[in-house]
């Protein structure tokens, strides 16, 4: 009888040592019930965003934009000082658009308290003549002698202000007098236009 004890025993722990190892163990069963929750596809790679870049201006329009402004030297014999940079109220000059570079500008003021200002502006994808001849400035026209190294130029006046634009290749050059009068306006802008068109051919 004892000796039936004994093998009994040793059959129990044969089995439960042998069941330890099998699949169906209830360890193996909720590891592998685990692992297979937390399986799944693996997300791929996500593509970050394009960052959108601000346009840059083209470096070649804007040194020919900075050599086509005036100097203090062109306009010496108008007898002018070179004054703040404010933007002149001009309806012609506002509807002027800008091109592929930032415009240039200058200021001076005559001794009896007239300005006279000019803008410069590039344009990368359609020639000067081409807005100049579609600017809707307002005023009567005025009379003026076209430089011959431009592509073209128009005046306007209106009251005591007058502003003449020329075009040559990419450039659009503006130059806007207020005066007294409706006659020195005029004048004035009469006697800068050859000067600005000589400012259209200087290379950077």
């Amino acid at each position: 009888m004892r000796q039936a004890l004994v093998l009994a025993a040793a059959g129990l722990l044969l089995c439960l040592s042998g069941c330890a190892d099998r699949a169906n163990d209830l360890d193996t069963y909720y590891d592998a019930a685990r692992e297979a929750g937390q399986g799944g596809p693996t997300p791929g790679p996500t593509t970050p965003s394009p960052v959108p870049t601000a346009p840059r201006s083209d470096p070649d329009l804007a040194a020919r934009v900075a050599a086509a402004q005036l100097t203090d030297a062109d306009v010496v014999k108008e007898g002018v000082n070179p004054s703040l940079p404010t933007p002149p109220e001009s309806a012609c000059l506002d509807r002027i658009p800008t091109g592929g570079t930032p415009p240039g500008s200058m200021t001076w003021q005559y001794p009896t308290g007239s300005r006279l200002s000019q803008e410069v502006n590039a344009y990368a994808d359609r020639g000067a003549a081409e807005v100049l001849a579609s600017l809707p400035c307002p005023g009567e026209e005025l009379s003026l002698d076209v430089p011959a190294e431009t592509d073209g130029a128009r005046g306007w006046c209106e009251a005591e202000a007058c502003t003449v634009v020329l075009a040559r290749g990419p450039l659009l050059s503006a130059v806007h007098v207020v005066a007294g009068t409706p006659e020195r306006a005029a004048e004035a802008a009469q006697r800068l236009t050859p000067i600005t068109g000589e400012a259209l051919q200087r290379q950077p």
